[in-house]
């Protein structure tokens, strides 16, 4: 039973990291705006992370999945469990380094946005992409002076 599990967890980790660069699902039947923003402020963030959740659920499930064996089985397994259970949390986090914009666009007026990806802001502009989720894509071709924002 153990190694079917096993097999199942490879499996669907396997799956999970074959992803393409292709449009987005949830971009489907949404409506999706794009405009330019100036750049007011970069700062770096950090983001809050789930590693200690995954930790506890790992240890939990580790310890089931011994709880036919010893009291030696299940702290062994809780402790397996355990140290899965955060690896497998913080590979599919990432790291916890992200970015935040302080931007400005006559539409939309001053907000912030909070992204994981740096972008470069030399040019003081950045088109920013809004649907489900909201980027910002850096504009080297000077769309705001040209607009002038």
């Amino acid at each position: 039973m153990k190694s079917i599990n096993y097999l199942f967890l490879f499996f669907s980790l396997l799956i999970a990291g074959c992803s393409s660069n292709a449009i987005s699902r949830d971009d489907q039947n949404a409506i999706i705006q794009e405009f330019y923003a100036e750049v007011s402020l970069v700062k770096e963030v950090e983001l809050s992370s789930s590693v200690n959740i995954g930790i506890v659920g790992g240890g939990i499930l580790g310890a089931l999945e011994e709880s036919d064996g010893n009291s030696e089985d299940i702290i062994s397994g809780a402790i397996v469990g355990a140290i899965f259970g955060g690896l497998f949390t913080s590979l599919s986090e990432g790291g916890n380094q992200a970015f935040e914009y302080h931007l400005y666009s006559p539409e939309k007026g001053a907000f912030k946005l909070i992204q994981k990806e740096k972008i470069n802001t030399s040019s003081g502009c950045v088109l920013v992409r809004v649907s489900n989720s909201t980027s910002a894509i850096s504009d080297d071709l000077g769309h705001c002076k040209k607009k002038q924002i």
